[in-house]
């Protein structure tokens, strides 16, 4: 299928079939990438028999072609448009993103506590020895 969207071709004879989705019994979502690094998505609407009642391509940006491969859990396909994808890293236990900082108090053994407090500078941990444990 071939349609000009904004004075540009865009022809599924010619692109690559990137990823493709039954998003139901009745609907074919196909993401394209043609020669130019244009993608597109050509859906093709159809009966209970398989008979095509439509067919339509719209131009997708880079952003909502990468957010279509992600959402589908295309690794592979994400890769091999953008490069490997790195692998998840671990974090320190304490971080200023970590939630804990928000706490007075945090467990860190059960025999200790420790009473945290946390300013944009810095953060400050002191020890205390084995104590009942009370929440703010």
């Amino acid at each position: 299928m071939q349609a000009i969207i904004d004075n540009r071709k865009y022809n599924t004879d010619t692109a690559e079939l990137i990823f493709s989705e039954k998003r139901n019994d009745y609907i074919i979502f196909n993401l394209y990438c043609n020669t130019k690094k244009a993608f597109f998505a050509h859906i093709i609407e159809s009966t209970e028999t398989d008979e095509v009642i439509s067919e339509k391509i719209i131009k997708l940006s880079k952003q909502e072609a990468i957010s279509c491969l992600i959402r589908n859990n295309a690794v592979e396909e994400y890769e091999k448009l953008f490069g490997e994808i790195p692998e998840a890293e671990g974090e320190d236990f304490i971080t200023s993103a970590n939630p804990v900082l928000n706490a007075d108090i945090l467990i860190v053994e059960p025999e200790e506590v420790a009473v945290v407090k946390s300013t944009e500078e810095k953060i400050e941990i002191k020890k205390k020895p084995k104590a009942n444990i009370l929440m703010s």
